[in-house]
């Protein structure tokens, strides 16, 4: 795997500290003056950009990106805290990247979030942050180890144990995102898929010429126009013409060239695969019915697949959130999953609790619709201790009545809910029964009779534990807030999963600035939970150390101008102490 690397200088991993040195000239708190409002506000405790700062910024473990940088050769790197925090900052307001370097270029509170106490002080230039999340993604590729997604674990175990968050109860919901890809037909998606590997290879005169005259012709006049273009001049006939033509183009294109001569040769392979089927010198189209939901949506995104959700057609990813919902504390999203457009719900459940349990301990009841359910998903949650509250159930309620002797038996009866007949089944193979009604033969699965007894379950818990789930739709309203006609910015299944974990790393900030600030309106008193205080003594006192050291920096240079101009400041550093379970600074 190859370092991170600018202008061919390759850079050294050096650990930062949480916030650069208050400049005696420069330094922010002096340009805003004595105790003026202004200043007042600053250096307010509940402001978002002192929040930041020190639950996302200063918390970041550097040391878990060290394996992006080389151990000993190099200049030293600018602090990745920074770095990831302006991936963060970026989704936090749905701002472009050109938005993005002007704010923490020039916005104070953007800077002050970032770590920096100085007008003076340097943001990380575009090559850097740019230069950065490509070795972020080539070592996602190579290694499969999702960084940005176990630092979102690990900020939010950090303000989960901070706060007291537990996992009592639980819920979980799933939003179809789209890519940024444009919706094409079958023949635009072709013809987009040739534009790119031709001009792929066009770099090379050697590998143009090994194809025939009359397709090198063709692919010319396809790249010098838009797909769209291409098609709208076409009547229907004249479009199922080319989609055959451009099979057999396919075809020779796939046995003339390999993988060695483009990088985008196995696009050629996979459209051919899906789109068409090859038998013996024939190339047919494939029927609509054919074509799977995770076939090649477009060359410019190969993850996204297809899904139908009601009336909702999208292009692109499902993304499933899992948060508490307990009404004695804060609450946060503890993890969030971004799958293929056409993964089942109920494949993320299992991992979800997993994965939650790791941010706040053992949970104990999950909330989410029926879509949720499956017999893997029942077993898992008993295993797991873990009670699963599931709305309808998908499917049609039988009007069929079980009953389950209990005994080496296990008899099965039957019961008509329309008529009230009862029968007793007979078990004609394993797992499988059977009864006669009306001189008919009916059949009866195992699984059916499971479906029914979960049923069941479900009817027996309270209004009030279904209610717990409603409010999800509110997290996934936030997570998707920025996008534009429910699509993102972004394209590919790595660069969707860092902007779900940062956006959701953001909404769990501002729930924290919300909840201090109901606790505490004025902040000048952070929590009211003695418990907690006492519990998580050192985090709160390196929080308030932060900002009590700014405050007393902005004192002494106050005092400074007025007694003594030439005195030369070092900045102040407090201690706490914990005294018979109490905080004391």
């Amino acid at each position: 795997m190859g370092y991170l690397c600018i202008k061919n200088i390759f850079v050294m991993f050096r650990q930062s500290s949480p916030t650069t040195q208050p400049d005696l000239f420069s330094n922010f708190l002096s340009s805003l003056g004595g105790d003026g409002r202004r200043h007042k506000k600053f250096t307010d405790s509940n402001a978002w950009h002192n929040l930041f700062r020190e639950f996302i910024t200063s918390k970041v473990n550097e040391k878990r990106f060290s394996c992006l940088f080389s151990e000993d050769m190099g200049r030293p790197n600018v602090p990745v805290r920074m770095l990831a925090g302006m991936m963060i900052l970026k989704e936090s307001s749905g701002w472009s990247d050109e938005r993005l370097f002007e704010e923490t270029q020039f916005n104070i509170l953007a800077m002050s979030a970032l770590g920096m106490n100085n007008a003076s002080d340097e943001a990380p230039c575009a090559a850097t942050y740019y230069n950065f999340r490509k070795a972020l993604y080539e070592y996602q590729l190579q290694t499969g180890e999702d960084l940005i997604g176990e630092m979102f674990r690990e900020l939010t175990h950090t303000q989960a144990k901070l706060f007291g968050v537990h996992g009592k109860f639980t819920r979980m919901d799933s939003k179809l995102i789209g890519s940024n890809i444009c919706k094409s037909s079958r023949l635009q998606l072709i013809i987009s898929v040739l534009q790119v590997f031709f001009k792929d290879i066009s770099q090379y005169e050697c590998k143009i010429e090994r194809m025939e005259e009359k397709d090198r012709q063709l692919l010319s006049d396809l790249i010098s126009k838009t797909g769209g273009q291409i098609v709208y001049a076409l009547d229907n006939q004249a479009r199922e013409q080319m989609l055959e033509e451009l099979g057999y183009i396919l075809l020779r294109l796939q046995q003339l060239y390999t993988e060695q001569d483009s990088s985008k040769y196995h696009l050629i392979v996979r459209i051919l695969s899906e789109q068409y089927r090859i038998e013996g010198e024939q190339v047919r189209l494939c029927e609509i019915r054919e074509i799977k939901s995770d076939s090649l949506q477009s060359p410019h995104d190969e993850d996204a697949a297809y899904r139908k959700k009601g009336e909702q057609k999208v292009q692109g990813y499902s993304t499933n959130i899992t948060e508490t919902c307990n009404n004695d504390t804060l609450n946060l999203i503890t993890d969030v999953q971004v799958e293929k457009a056409n993964h089942a719900d109920n494949d993320f459940l299992q991992e979800a609790v997993e994965q939650s349990e790791k941010v706040v301990g053992h949970i104990e009841n999950v909330n989410a619709d029926g879509a949720y359910h499956s017999p893997e998903n029942q077993e898992f949650a008993r295993n797991n201790s873990t009670s699963l509250i599931l709305g309808n159930m998908q499917g049609k309620k039988g009007k069929y009545a079980f009953e389950v002797e209990e005994n080496e038996n296990k008899q099965v009866t039957v019961i008509n809910t329309e008529t009230g007949e009862v029968n007793q089944a007979e078990e004609y193979k394993e797992g499988k029964y059977k009864i006669r009604e009306n001189g008919q033969m009916k059949y009866f699965s195992l699984a059916m009779i499971v479906a029914f007894f979960q049923r069941q379950q479900i009817e027996r818990f309270s209004q009030e534990a279904f209610k717990r789930r409603n409010n999800v739709e509110a997290s996934i309203f936030q997570l998707s807030y920025y996008t534009r006609k429910n699509k993102t910015r972004y394209r590919g299944m790595i660069k969707h999963k860092w902007w779900a974990y940062n956006r959701c790393l953001w909404v769990n900030l501002v729930r924290i600035k919300n909840w201090m600030g109901e606790v505490c309106p004025d902040g000048t008193k952070m929590w009211g939970i003695e418990d907690i205080l006492i519990k998580n003594a050192g985090l709160l006192a390196d929080f308030f150390f932060s900002i009590g050291e700014k405050l007393i920096f902005s004192t002494l240079l106050s005092i400074k101008s007025m007694i003594c101009p030439g005195l030369c400041l070092i900045p102040v550093q407090t201690k706490y102490i914990t005294r018979s379970s109490k905080l004391a600074f």
